[in-house]
């Protein structure tokens, strides 16, 4: 007997493959022992949801990256020093903000030790590590100073 799996994989065309595709799953739903829960539970886990408990299923929210907001608070003087303010956002009680001028930034680069900087950089780079781990590293923020 011919299943109906069998028959989309006959079709070559993109739709019978989506449509096999769903076809294994509910092939797999129906052959799982007593009410298919361990199916659920497997199908949501992959797709890195969790029960809640009380019938329902949710998805786990993710972590905060950490990210930094740079405040330009002067313009370039004469000799094109502008001083900047460095804002560390989702990076907990006590965010390391490492910076590099025209570089790169990494964990290991210097470290900004007060929210004031002061630069006559193009293009100073920032990167911010929450130590407690509570929030993820997010992306390198570039700022770029202006040519007057």
């Amino acid at each position: 007997m011919k299943t109906v799996r069998d028959a989309c994989k006959l079709q070559p065309n993109a739709l019978s493959i989506k449509l096999s595709d769903q076809i294994e799953q509910l092939d797999e739903l129906i052959h799982t022992e007593g009410d298919g829960t361990a199916f659920f539970e497997k199908t949501f886990i992959t797709q890195g949801m969790q029960d809640l408990g009380n019938g329902y299923v949710t998805k786990k929210p993710k972590k905060k990256r950490t990210s930094v907001q740079v405040i330009a608070e002067s313009d370039p003087d004469d000799e094109g020093k502008v001083r900047l303010r460095v804002n560390a956002q989702n990076a907990g009680p006590a965010p390391r903000i490492h910076f590099a001028e025209n570089t790169p930034v990494t964990g290991i680069s210097p470290q900004l030790k007060d929210q004031l900087y002061t630069t006559k950089a193009l293009r100073v780079n920032f990167l911010v590590e929450d130590p407690s781990g509570q929030y993820e590293t997010g992306d390198v923020v570039t700022w770029s100073n202006k040519l007057v």
